[in-house]
């Protein structure tokens, strides 16, 4: 919620969502969806990790890694677009983008036509999108709880 006030103190959000109006209620519910999945990931990686110092340490790698693999900074390779698939920043920004239907923004700087095929304004990609996330934490929190549960039975 907090994230959502200050972005609504200097943005003005769309009237209409793709799938409800006002849009107000796709953006904290995606917003929601992202953090709770980023939050669940770090629970992960943390699981991962013998101790803190080691996890704390690759966090800045992971950030990386989401980073430039979200498929927004510059274009990917076929290779490297099958990778994106896995980051939680790619879904996010094209969670993000379809929802202020970023496609239909009227540029003077010519850009090409398949970058917008990621920011489809429809609700049925925006739901898409929001079970994609759903399924990144239900994994992420699967694979916590059995790597947790493995650290507890080597400890006894």
């Amino acid at each position: 919620m907090i994230i959502f006030i200050v972005c609504s103190l200097f943005v003005e959000f769309p009237s209409e969502g793709a799938i409800m109006s006002p849009s107000v209620f796709e953006y904290i519910l995606s917003i929601f969806l992202i953090i709770f999945s980023a939050d669940v990931m770090g629970l992960f990686i943390s699981s991962l990790c013998p101790s803190n110092d080691i996890a704390n340490r690759s966090l800045p790698f992971i950030l990386m890694v989401q980073f430039i693999f979200s498929g927004q900074l510059f274009e990917l390779g076929d290779t490297l677009e099958k990778v994106s698939k896995f980051t939680i920043s790619k879904w996010g920004m094209d969670l993000l983008g379809s929802i202020g239907n970023i496609s239909d923004l009227k540029s003077n700087i010519p850009i090409e036509e398949k970058f917008f095929d990621a920011f489809e304004f429809t609700s049925s990609h925006v739901i898409g999108i929001w079970a994609i996330l759903l399924l990144f934490i239900i994994i992420f929190s699967i694979l916590s709880m059995f790597f947790i549960n493995r650290i507890k039975a080597e400890q006894k």
